[in-house]
């Protein structure tokens, strides 16, 4: 799902072309920079949600997000999914990427000691190809 930041009113379109919207909680804000747009989140009632059917029949998928926060003391969930064939979860944990893949009966979690909390940008993206986890950072 690519959701660009482009929305009418409450609900951001899927630029993938799979027709998954995605529907905004508490009004994020959404701003203009250079051509793109960008959506900030406050981190704790601000939010997308979108149906994760789409998720449930993928043998292979990647989740990256651009991340900028000082906040090291809980794990901050960044995109998770939950289907009944899979769970899917990027976020920060103590400070580090962590990426969770449970599927098939199995789960498995990548969290590297990279602290991301030094409020700059970083670039996290797990990918999974229904046996190898990575983890990418910047």
């Amino acid at each position: 799902m690519w959701i660009d930041g482009t929305n009418n009113g409450t609900t951001f379109y899927d630029q993938s072309g799979n027709n998954n919207p995605a529907t905004q909680t508490n009004n994020p804000v959404t701003t203009r920079i250079l051509q793109y747009r960008t959506t900030a989140f406050n981190g704790s009632s601000q939010y997308l949600s979108a149906t994760n059917t789409f998720l449930s029949s993928f043998t292979a998928v990647s989740w990256g997000a651009w991340v900028k926060t000082t906040y090291s003391a809980a794990d901050t969930e960044i995109m998770t999914s939950n289907t009944t064939n899979a769970v899917f979860t990027l976020r920060v944990a103590g400070g580090n990427p962590y990426f969770r893949v449970y599927a098939g009966g199995v789960g498995t979690v990548l969290n590297p000691s990279f602290n991301i909390t030094d409020g700059s940008w970083h670039h996290v993206m797990g990918t999974w190809d229904g046996s190898t986890m990575t983890i990418f950072v910047d």
